[in-house]
């Protein structure tokens, strides 16, 4: 017998949140047994957005009993059963503190589901629910929390039991050595069947699913550049797939020619190899599987490929579902250049179940390669081949990914075996914490970077810096050399001045971490020779002031973006108050289905809870980011509903969403970021960039633009455009809604 608990809260913060309602129920394999439930008096304030999520009201909790009468009440039911939670991390230690130091061993359906449930957009109890179609009557309501826990639990004990002999075997041989709580669940299972073994699907050519009997226009002008061997600048109409146009060319001139032909884009959909570091080494895996012990993290992770290595064929990292400190795991058994043979023919013919060397070896035939950027500018050598380079006008931010030496202070533990080390390394980190803080007016808590520069070195700070990088750089001498020691080499060294190529960005993160990124300082000449050795003469594909050619669509663009003169006149408040009610307005004339862009989480709050009130009386949800979940959540939540749904999303998010899976007629752009960094140039490229990914969606019929600095900016950026696309400036309430 289990018992599945879930609390309600007025907030995220152990010391001044408080519990407001408890739902628990005994259960077993058979089902629910006996429920409790309850609402707790916190004696504190409901916040609004808490009673916006839960429905409970200050009303509800007046006569509620006090947290230590149900604390009592609470502890007789759960006796010594184990507890069942969905997201341990709070609840069981919101729980400690608030009812009693529970002894109770307990298991996290968030980790569990995540370990065997596979390709979930995201794994918050509400979406699970909804995927599993799982019973969930009232979402964030602890009693219904607790029985759609109960019912998660249930089906991933069915999924444990269904596991492979030779996978429980090495799995009990890890749990052996560590401490994790959920260990229990796997010692001594008898596995009752041999799952069938599931293939991966390998990443194709585009070209293999591109079948088309007519050329279309960018296809020729592409494949006639490639033949003439010229240097030649393309920018195509947003409703053109530059990928699969440059895939159907460069297949075309590879019937006549002997040449390969490599395909670069910022995002490919289906690279025919990624970067070396994505790939598993068997060797590595088997490594890190005779540690002495596994804490609860590489307990989890070694699990996670346990279970997915029997059924990979290409053994690529975005098979898995690794989160957060498992990225830093990753780089303990990824392919790397000190362990693993790719670059020693003798032992390279040798390792045969190497998944980087087998992709390779597959790629030998081809004529055609895709790959990123980031492959691109960081490990791929395709020979004397021909380059056509996608997205060009993103390459810099590409090559600053590609090129940079980035590290993260939270990683740190998951990288460096010497404990002496590791711990002069936190030392490290920690000293380069206070130089942000020591340079930067921020409150706590708060984003802050700084570029460091000469007068950070004269301080008494910097010298315990160097210090603490001379007594490293002695230590890294004497260890055995991997990949991660060799970047922070450079580290040390540019730290010590002994490498002046790099210039060194301190990051200091909202969670306290420190990000420390080296750039090189030529990036722009580095990136250069990068692109000239792959190829003399390439074909680029971008966005360019001045392009050789311009390829437009057919049929032109028929949507239309509105810009509103009127909202120049107005103040901040008054802005704020017209953008809001233009905002509500045009979401309920379209009965939903709207996509609402937003430059700052203060613009996108406030617009929130501006509108929520009425939004919620006129059977209309939000499906807000940061608010209402997750970004996984928020879009499973709009995509099962978009009809009476809106999403509101931030800037940086739009730019990296999937919009051909979102159902919407109706965009609305908050604000464009225009402070005194941005340059009118600047500023009319990012406009430029949203617009083309509205446009190569085709799906919006009407696109409000609340920004007012666009409006004068009108004509510069139809004429910036590939396509003929229809501007309209006008006043706000003579907008009208006749989709």
């Amino acid at each position: 017998m289990y018992v599945a608990i879930d609390i309600e809260t007025t907030g995220l913060d152990f010391v001044s949140d408080q519990i407001i309602e408890i739902g628990a129920v005994k259960f077993d394999e058979n089902g629910i047994a006996e429920e409790f439930s309850t609402l707790v008096n916190p004696n504190i304030q409901i916040p609004p957005e808490v009673t916006r999520l839960t429905g409970i009201t200050q009303e509800d909790i007046r006569s509620a009993p006090q947290v230590y009468e149900a604390a009592e009440i609470l502890k007789s039911f759960i006796a010594d059963l184990p507890l069942i939670v969905h997201y341990a991390d709070f609840d069981i230690e919101m729980l400690k503190r608030r009812i009693c130091d529970l002894a109770n061993p307990h298991y996290d359906t968030l980790v569990l589901s995540q370990i065997f449930i596979k390709n979930m957009r995201s794994y918050s109890l509400e979406s699970l629910a909804k995927n599993l179609k799982l019973v969930h009557d009232q979402k964030h309501r602890a009693l219904s929390d607790a029985k759609a826990t109960a019912a998660l639990f249930q089906l991933i004990l069915k999924e444990i039991k269904n596991t492979g002999v030779s996978e429980l075997e090495k799995m009990n041989a890890v749990l052996k050595k560590s401490n994790w709580y959920g260990k229990n669940l796997f010692m001594g299972t008898g596995a009752v069947s041999t799952p069938v073994k599931r293939q991966a699907e390998q990443p194709i050519a585009a070209a293999a699913i591109l079948e088309k009997s007519e050329k279309s226009p960018a296809e020729k002008k592409i494949c006639e550049a490639l033949k003439q061997n010229k240097k030649t600048t393309f920018e195509l109409s947003p409703r053109i797939d530059a990928e699969q146009n440059a895939v159907a060319a460069a297949e075309e001139f590879a019937k006549t020619s002997e040449e390969r032909v490599l395909i670069a884009m910022r995002w490919p959909k289906n690279p025919t190899i990624f970067g070396k570091g994505q790939y598993l080494s068997v060797n590595r895996f088997k490594k890190f599987l005779e540690k002495d012990h596994f804490d609860d993290k590489e307990t989890v992770f070694a699990i996670k490929i346990i279970l997915w290595q029997p059924d990979t064929i290409i053994g690529a990292k975005q098979e898995l579902n690794l989160v957060r400190e498992e990225h830093s795991l990753w780089e303990k058994v990824c392919c790397d250049d000190f362990e693993c043979p790719h670059n020693r023919p003798r032992q390279r013919s040798m390792e045969t179940n190497c998944f980087y060397n087998r992709t390779l070896d597959n790629m030998k035939d081809k004529k055609v390669w895709i790959v990123s950027h980031k492959t691109l500018l960081g490990e791929i050598d395709a020979g004397d081949a021909k380059l056509i380079l996608c997205d060009f006008d993103e390459i810099g931010e590409s090559a600053s990914i590609a090129l940079s030496t980035v590290f993260y202070s939270s990683r740190i533990k998951g990288l460096i075996d010497n404990e002496i080390l590791r711990v002069k390394a936190e030392v490290l980190f920690g000293l380069l914490w206070r130089v942000v803080e020591q340079n930067t007016n921020i409150e706590e808590g708060k984003y802050a970077e700084i570029t460091v520069n000469a007068s950070h070195k004269t301080s008494p700070l910097w010298q315990q810096i160097k210090g603490t990088a001379l007594f490293m750089e002695e230590m890294i001498a004497k260890e055995k050399p991997n990949k991660f020691l060799a970047k922070l080499a450079l580290l040390i060294d540019v730290i010590l001045d002994k490498n002046t190529d790099h210039e060194m960005e301190i990051h200091r993160k909202y969670s306290e971490e420190i990000k420390v990124v080296l750039t090189p300082k030529n990036l722009v000449e580095l990136t250069e020779q990068k692109i000239s050795e792959a190829c003399k003469n390439p074909i680029f594909i971008g966005i360019f002031d001045s392009a050789d050619e311009k390829i437009k669509s057919e049929p032109a663009p028929t949507e239309i973006f509105y810009l509103f003169e009127d909202f120049r006149k107005f103040n901040r408040d008054a802005l704020f108050n017209a953008s809001a009610n233009l905002l509500q307005h045009a979401i309920i004339k379209n009965n939903g289905r709207t996509i609402c862009v937003f430059h700052s989480k203060m613009a996108l709050r406030g617009a929130y809870e501006a509108i929520y009130e009425e939004m919620k009386k006129r059977g209309i949800a939000i499906h807000c980011q940061e608010i209402s979940g997750g970004r996984g959540k928020i879009i499973d939540n709009y995509i099962r509903n978009p009809e009476n749904s809106a999403l509101f999303i931030l800037e940086y998010y739009f730019r990296q969403i999937n919009l051909e899976e979102l159902d919407f007629n109706q965009i609305i752009i908050n604000k464009f970021y225009s402070g005194p960094d941005k340059s009118e140039q600047d500023f009319l490229l990012d406009i430029k960039k949203a617009f083309n990914k509205i446009l190569s969606a085709q799906k919006a019929k009407r696109i409000l633009v609340l920004d007012p600095f666009v409006v004068p900016l009108a004509e510069k950026i139809k004429a910036s455009m590939v396509d003929e696309i229809d501007i309209r400036v006008t006043k706000s309430s003579q907008l009208t809604f006749d989709i």
